[in-house]
């Protein structure tokens, strides 16, 4: 096997090993540093024991579904940032296979 053949095997098989840990991270269950429950419900329980007036309530209520689904935004961005990852690298590993392939042909 030619070197240039040894060359791009060696790095397809490291793009491969990437995408692989890319998607493996992807896959992974995502929970924010103080926790899910405490982050998702955290500001809603100390509201709750609080007493504020009605017009006040559906005020905090609002805050705290706002601050709700910014941080499932933030973490299902968290997994597609993983995912593209991943596929960027396979997709990357693809040109090196076809070079080590065609390296072998033309040189055989």
């Amino acid at each position: 096997m030619a070197p240039i053949a040894v060359f791009f095997l060696v790095l397809m098989c490291l793009l491969l090993m990437a995408a692989i840990g890319a998607a493996l991270l992807a896959l992974r269950p995502v929970v924010p540093s103080a926790g899910l429950h405490t982050e998702l419900m955290g500001e809603a329980l100390v509201h709750h024991r609080v007493g504020v007036s009605t017009t006040a309530h559906w005020e905090l209520e609002r805050h705290i579904e706002g601050r709700r689904l910014r941080v499932l935004a933030w973490l299902a961005d968290r997994k597609l940032r993983a995912a593209r990852l991943s596929v960027d690298f396979a997709l990357a590993a693809l040109p090196m296979a076809g070079m080590c392939l065609l390296s072998n042909i033309l040189i055989s």
